[in-house]
């Protein structure tokens, strides 16, 4: 019984399908570094407006204006010198004022035209 082979059985398979379908899904990565510019100049802009409407101390000008006279007597040469340095401070400290209401002013306006742009 040493040559004794079992039967062969041929097993044909069917051919597989072959065909594949492939989805692809395509995303677009965008940045929010214009939307992150916009809300940085209105953090400056309220911080500046903030400055202006709780940095005063309570100072409020008078009905006749925000002129000080200060009259000093016997003090000649020393207190005429002071009198315009103050002045000089004072007309210096003003024009920063305007200056930088005008800055805002400007911020102000490139945040409006920002959004704009970001809106369109």
């Amino acid at each position: 019984m040493s040559n004794y082979e079992p039967p062969r059985t041929d097993v044909h398979q069917a051919p597989r399908d072959t065909t594949h379908t492939v989805h692809t899904t395509h995303t677009e990565k965008r940045g929010n570094s214009g939307m992150a510019f916009v809300v940085g100049i209105l953090v400056v802009v309220v911080a500046v407006l903030a400055f202006f409407v709780f940095g005063n101390d309570g100072a409020t000008e008078t009905a006749g204006g925000s002129d000080v006279n200060v009259t000093i007597d016997g003090a000649g040469d020393a207190a005429n010198d002071a009198s315009r340095a103050i002045e000089g401070a004072a007309n210096s400290i003003g024009d920063a004022a305007t200056d930088i209401g005008n800055a805002a002013q400007d911020v102000g306006e490139d945040v409006e035209a920002a959004a704009n742009d970001a809106a369109n």
